[in-house]
């Protein structure tokens, strides 16, 4: 591979909201403190998923020392210097902070690249971003984390993991991630744009938050009814159970 200069990438990788839900986008094929390998010139890409293996697809094999990642510029997938070796889960704020074979994204950090309509290592769909990702004519994605509890985001519960930032947000119809950043929660009736704008056990529904609860449950106060509508979808579904919001 041939040298990296230094460069240091300020757009980062941020959450977005796609029919009301936290989907996630890439920005700008940001990196830290290196340009991408102008010496990968044939194949053209390098993959997403594997970026230091070479296979039947004719991608190009990044080093050691490098990961593969989007260049907006050209539209490829190309080897770039390694800042950091971040692992599934860990915060980053650079395409290139997290180890090969990894998307960085701000809300829920490092997270493993992957083909849509292909499983992940736990069974999970893959995901994909708001701003397709396409390298080859195959669609990308991410394999999202372990499912949270959404109304009660801090506490482990059968097949839900806690949050240890309390902020646990949809991020599919049928999918919920802990989130490392957030917007300043506001109070219930406040003003919103997306559920990172609400307090943790709430829900952004015509840009109001609104409480979070279940249908079928008795989660809203007396007198406040659970009806259809959470992120803005009409029935957002986890592990069996329809999420709505209350109203008087």
């Amino acid at each position: 591979m041939g040298t990296m200069s230094s460069r240091i990438g300020r757009a980062l990788l941020a959450t977005s909201m796609v029919a009301g839900l936290l989907l996630l986008t890439n920005g700008c094929a940001s990196v830290v403190g290196a340009d991408f390998d102008e010496a990968v010139a044939t194949p053209t890409h390098c993959s997403l998923v594997a970026p230091q293996t070479a296979n039947e697809r004719s991608y190009a094999r990044c080093n050691s020392t490098s990961t593969c990642a989007l260049d907006d510029d050209t539209g490829n997938a190309r080897c770039v210097g390694l800042a950091a070796y971040g692992a599934v889960g860990e915060r980053c704020e650079y395409l290139n902070d997290c180890s090969p074979g990894l998307l960085c994204t701000t809300a829920i950090g490092c997270s493993a690249y992957c083909a849509i309509g292909s499983s992940c290592a736990d069974g999970a769909a893959c995901i994909p971003l708001r701003s397709r990702i396409a390298v080859n004519g195959e669609q990308y994605g991410f394999c999202p984390p372990p499912s949270c509890d959404p109304l009660h985001p801090t506490e482990p519960d059968g097949n839900f993991v806690a949050c240890s930032t309390g902020q646990c947000r949809f991020i599919a119809e049928d999918r919920t991630a802990c989130f490392l950043a957030s917007a300043t929660p506001q109070i219930t009736g406040s003003a919103c744009d997306d559920d990172l704008g609400c307090r943790p056990t709430d829900t952004c529904v015509e840009n109001r938050c609104q409480p979070l609860c279940r249908m079928g449950q008795n989660d809203c106060l007396n007198g406040w009814t659970c009806v259809e509508g959470a992120s803005d979808a009409q029935s957002p579904t986890l592990d069996g159970t329809t999420y709505g919001h209350c109203v008087r």
